[in-house]
Parts: C-alpha cells; sequence; structure tokens
C-alpha cells in the first residue's frame, strides 16, 4: 500500500492464503516488512536459518528430496500445491490419481519392502 496500490498478482489472495486474514491485512496495509523469525511464526515460512547456514540448509533440503521416489514427488506437488484450492472432490480425485500413478512402480515396492525390514529405502526412480 505504500506504493498507493494494491498488491498484484495474487498477492492479496495468496498472503490471505498463508497467514490468514488479520496477519494479511496487518502487512498489506501497513506495508510492514518482516523478518524471518516473525515470517516462521504466522506461518508464511516454516524453516528459518542464519544467512551463514542458508546455502548448506538449501543444498540439504536438494538432496533429500532429490533423493525422493520422483513419481511419488510429484503426485504429493500435484495434490498440494495443484489441487489445494480444489473443491473436495477434485481434490480427493487427484489423490487418487498419484496414488494410483504410483501403484505398481518400483519405487512404491522398494518403499513398501524398505518398511517392512524396518530399513530406509533406496529408491532409483522406476
Amino acid at each position: 500500500m505504500d506504493l498507493g496500490a494494491v498488491p498484484a498478482w495474487g498477492g492479496t489472495a495468496r498472503l490471505t492464503r498463508c497467514v490468514g486474514r488479520d496477519h494479511a491485512l496487518d502487512m498489506i496495509l501497513r506495508a510492514k516488512k518482516i523478518d524471518g523469525h516473525e515470517a516462521h511464526r504466522i506461518g508464511l515460512v516454516h524453516e528459518v536459518h542464519p544467512l551463514g547456514d542458508l546455502k548448506s540448509a538449501a543444498r540439504a533440503l536438494a538432496l533429500e528430496l532429490a533423493a525422493m521416489p520422483p513419481v511419488a514427488v510429484a503426485g504429493v506437488l500435484r495434490c498440494v500445491v495443484g489441487a489445494g484450492d480444489a473443491s473436495l472432490d477434485d481434490a480427493l480425485a487427484a489423490e487418487r490419481a498419484a496414488v494410483i500413478a504410483c501403484s505398481g512402480t518400483e519405487d512404491q515396492r522398494e518403499g513398501m519392502r524398505a518398511f517392512l525390514e524396518k530399513r530406509r529405502p533406496v529408491f532409483t526412480g522406476e
């Protein structure tokens, strides 16, 4: 608002969905800048790292995600990000499609074997 305009490109809608009406109004109406700890407190971010640790934390997260089964990761992203604002019926349909896409993959079988053998799975992307 300190620019004399309403935030564009979904700024009001997205922020409201992330942090709720009260925090969104406070930030937008007052052109309030917040630090990482406040962003974490209100749910805008889920982790905060010191600047010096940021690169290694990002790298660790990237390696962790890269070790996950890609078909399942893609399915979760479609369900949570892509269908997050959909009706419940549409969201459940997207979830069913994601479950079916994973069924019978080598990664799915490896995940089940690892669970039963009480070990960490090793996914191959197949």
